[in-house]
């Protein structure tokens, strides 16, 4: 294993040339101040002596346009393409971070550009490790615009690496042939190899994406030895989790669902204080379905249906689904919840455009929001189309199947 450093990079594992290498080097050690500073726009960097420092810091401006909802101060941060795909947001990387001890020593295996690794070293003592010496560079980079220094290490990781610490963080690379993957054993490390690995310390989190795919014997596997969780932001679940040894806390085959938003007062700042949570814990189940709706009908938050906890929320709630237990839920009694957008039913409209456009113009609408489940349509075009610039109300128009028919439930949010 090697040791890294703001000044040394030795190469191991990665078949990179001298030349990307000391390109990223340049990044890392001037990409931070370059961004910081206020008068550098995307066509003109005064400290570019060449085309290729240019080129490298336009695309850190193209890609601070995908930070947007995800990180509280953009400028602290330099990417790959790859690695700013696969991130952490802010307060996710947080919420992980939170759940080690604060005074041991937790490695991050497959930091990337090291959202994880800053959020981990923010609360202790941290190893950021990687197979990719570029990304390493970035990761340290990144570090220090947070006024922090991990320790760093280029290193391939399988099932029979020792790892430096009592503690383990692991994002598998999902892309490993340049290619996305929801496949679990085909992850670079696969999920096999990592709870290998996790075996050998007092507990791991383990990264993966919330549609990740199990074989039979995995599922069971991680059902037996994992807490699994599902994580949602602004909207989005963003990632699942698995925890293991002494960070499990449920039951085998409970399930969490997990709502985090950023804490307005603290936002930007490390730790548990930047973020605020909400969680539903239980079983996957079988919905209640009924083919009409009632007064209030709701979308369920995409982490109640990642995590196939969408049947068993509404049941709590008293709620039914509408034709289908992945669709919209009903009731006849108003539901507040994080977890769900409600909505009052106004009327219900075959999906035929001449009849919605009537409806529409003889109600005086003005802005219409448009939303489905269950059928494929171009919401977002519906939307313009129907939306106009004159008119006294706003609408939302539910579009799902029901007994069998595509229908448009007329409603206003509650």
């Amino acid at each position: 294993m090697t040791h890294l450093t703001q000044s040394r990079v030795t190469v191991i594992s990665t078949p990179l040339t001298e030349q990307s290498l000391a390109r990223f080097r340049w990044l890392a050690d001037h990409g931070h101040a370059l961004l910081e500073d206020s008068s550098a726009a995307a066509n003109h960097f005064e400290a570019c002596e060449f085309a290729w420092q240019t080129a490298l810091m336009r695309a850190q401006l193209a890609m601070h346009k995908r930070l947007r909802r995800r990180f509280p101060d953009p400028k602290k941060w330099l990417w790959t393409d790859r690695s700013l795909a696969q991130a952490s947001d802010w307060w996710t990387a947080n919420f992980k971070a939170s759940l080690f001890p604060q005074s041991e020593r937790v490695a991050d295996v497959c930091c990337g550009a090291g959202v994880d690794l800053v959020a981990i070293s923010g609360r202790g003592p941290a190893v950021g490790i990687d197979s990719d010496d570029c990304l390493v560079l970035l990761a340290g980079a990144n570090a220090r615009a947070h006024g922090l220094n991990p320790e760093l290490n280029v290193e391939t990781v399988s099932a029979a690496s020792e790892i430096p610490a009592q503690w383990l963080h692991i994002d598998p690379d999902r892309r490993p042939a340049d290619r996305r993957t929801i496949q679990a054993d085909s992850f670079s490390p696969s999920l096999t190899e990592i709870l290998s690995l996790a075996s050998q310390a007092k507990g791991a989190v383990v990264k993966l994406a919330p549609s990740t795919q199990l074989t039979p014997q995995l599922d069971n596997r991680v059902t037996t030895e994992c807490d699994r969780i599902w994580l949602g932001c602004y909207g989005e679940c963003r990632q699942q989790v698995l925890l293991t040894g002494l960070l499990r806390q449920r039951e085998p085959g409970m399930r969490s669902a997990l709502l985090l938003a950023p804490n307005e007062n603290q936002a930007e700042q490390l730790g548990s204080g930047c973020f605020i949570c909400i969680e539903y814990v239980g079983l996957c189940e079988t919905a209640d379905v009924v083919d009409e709706h009632r007064q209030y009908v709701y979308d369920l938050h995409n982490v109640l249906h990642a995590s196939s906890l969408h049947a068993s929320w509404a049941s709590t709630h008293q709620l039914q689904a509408i034709s289908s237990s992945s669709g919209y839920y009903t009731s006849d009694h108003l539901v507040h919840s994080p977890f769900a957008q409600a909505f009052k039913i106004r009327d219900t409209l075959p999906w035929d455009d001449r009849r919605v456009r009537r409806w529409l113009h003889k109600n005086r609408i003005r802005e219409v929001e448009v939303k489905s489940r269950n059928c494929r349509i171009d919401a977002s075009a519906f939307q313009k189309k129907y939306s106009r610039d004159t008119g006294d109300h706003n609408v939302t128009l539910l579009v799902t199947e029901i007994a069998g028919k595509i229908r448009a439930l007329v409603a206003a949010r509650v």
